[in-house]
């Protein structure tokens, strides 16, 4: 059911939320904290609602200055209304049939209606997951279900990872096993196959401006940044030459003009060299 909470309990857990993550452009990347709490909470004057979910809505909208690591609607809302909040979602998804899923003992359910959920209440989000391939008992039949999920689905940002046999784990003993050569075979295939979904992707952008934050300016006077669709350390970057002053942590509207199978590449706006 749900916990009463004092006002200094909440407090707290509002600065325990906050402490650490006061960064200049919140890159929502959705990862884990904590597990998902329901309660209800005092009312003060600056509190909007009574669930963890609408308490982190509060939180976002007020101070932008936190992760979560659930999905609900109640998420998926704040994150289209909250102008904080980067439109960006990882979704660890690991492979795309349900039996494989279920051998995983991961949920186990088409998750092609979460997606276009997502997607509706979210027009503009990028869709970041991960597969492993070569999991042992994947058949070539379900490792095609997979290819063609990704080919539909068309994620903005996706990794693939071959499948590591560990000793003490569930999966140690299960058998048949996907032999190495079969296992990069597969890797290699749907790498391939998001390298050309990804160009094709940011293709798309060329003609957009998007607001992107200075990570870096290079010897050669070219502002190294990342828009809100981009992970630090993990996605592409945004490129620009440096025709002002500008220092990391600056946000600046960049006109996308050129794109390639990773990064983008634009000028910045005429708003902005003023």
């Amino acid at each position: 059911g749900n916990t009463i909470m004092s006002d200094k309990e909440f407090d707290s857990k509002l600065k325990e939320l906050e402490d650490g993550l006061n960064l200049h452009y919140l890159h929502n990347y959705l990862r884990r904290i904590t597990r998902k709490y329901k309660y209800k909470v005092p009312k003060p004057e600056s509190l909007i609602c009574i669930s963890f979910d609408q308490e982190m809505y509060y939180i976002i909208e007020e101070d932008g200055n936190t992760f979560i690591s659930f999905v609900t609607d109640e998420l998926l809302y704040a994150i289209r209304d909250c102008e904080k909040v980067v439109k960006y979602i990882d979704l660890p998804l690991q492979h795309y049939d349900i039996e494989m899923l279920k051998a995983m003992r991961r949920p186990a359910f088409d998750y092609t209606a979460l997606i276009d959920k997502i997607r509706t209440i979210v027009p503009n989000i990028a869709i970041r997951t991960t597969f492993i391939v070569g999991y042992p008992t994947e058949t070539e039949e379900q490792f095609q279900a997979l290819k063609t999920f990704i080919s539909k689905t068309r994620f903005d940002r996706l990794g693939v990872f071959e499948y590591c046999r560990e000793k003490g784990t569930y999966s140690y003993s299960l058998k048949p096993r996907v032999s190495k050569k079969v296992m990069g075979e597969r890797f290699k295939t749907l790498m391939s196959l998001q390298k050309q979904l990804s160009h094709e992707l940011n293709m798309s952008r060329i003609g957009d401006t998007l607001d992107c934050i200075v990570e870096a300016i290079t010897d050669d006077g070219v502002v190294v940044m990342r828009s809100q669709y981009d992970a630090p350390e993990i996605d592409g970057v945004v490129y620009a030459n440096n025709s002002l002053d500008c220092c990391p942590g600056d946000i600046l509207k960049v006109k996308i003009t050129d794109a390639d199978e990773y990064d983008l590449f634009g000028e910045i706006a005429e708003d902005d060299k003023e």
